[in-house]
């Protein structure tokens, strides 16, 4: 009698013959480029188009939201990362839970280079990222480095209650886009 076939072993065998193939590939120049390549044609497709984190570019977009002009009400979520060492990844998955958690309410997720501003030049030469929490152009809370149980904390901690931003949750069910 044949053994039963794990239908589990046989995707680890399919995805390890798909890894060895892609690692031989020529044209990529590094194993983190063929890794990425690899890990690009396994994950599922819905995950690529999430984007959680809004990047703000210019020095304008970050003072819109962490200055006294920002919209009132907002929790923002700022993620500042050293430019020669990229944001974190270690998080993604967690804010995107929160995202979901919180949809409609009046918390936004951003990422920004420690370059674009000048009153982020002490971040320039960490290697771990700084989680700051604003509301109504305030400073709230700073977190060195990815923590994760104290930033949920700080956002059930300074996330109004029973505020919902119904022009967000419209646009969301339409599957149109919010503008930043």
């Amino acid at each position: 009698m044949a053994p039963a076939k794990d239908k589990d072993s046989d995707k680890e065998r399919t995805d390890a013959r798909a890894l060895h193939r892609l690692l031989k590939t020529p044209g990529k120049d590094s194993d983190k480029e063929r890794t990425d390549a690899w890990a690009d044609q396994m994950a599922p497709a819905k995950d690529k188009d999430v984007v959680v984190q809004h990047k703000l570019e210019t020095t304008a977009e970050w003072e819109a939201h962490t200055e006294a002009a920002a919209p009132k009400d907002w929790l923002y979520v700022v993620e500042i990362y050293a430019m020669w060492c990229g944001p974190t990844e270690a998080i993604h998955s967690t804010l995107k839970k929160l995202n979901v958690d919180y949809m409609g309410r009046r918390l936004k997720f951003f990422l920004v280079s420690a370059e674009i501003a000048d009153s982020l030049e002490k971040y320039r030469l960490s290697s771990r990222p700084t989680f700051m929490l604003f509301k109504n152009g305030e400073l709230l809370e700073t977190i060195d480095g990815v923590n994760t149980p104290l930033l949920k904390k700080y956002i059930a901690d300074h996330l109004a209650d029973g505020i919902i931003d119904v022009d967000e949750v419209e646009a969301t069910a339409e599957g149109e886009e919010e503008e930043y």
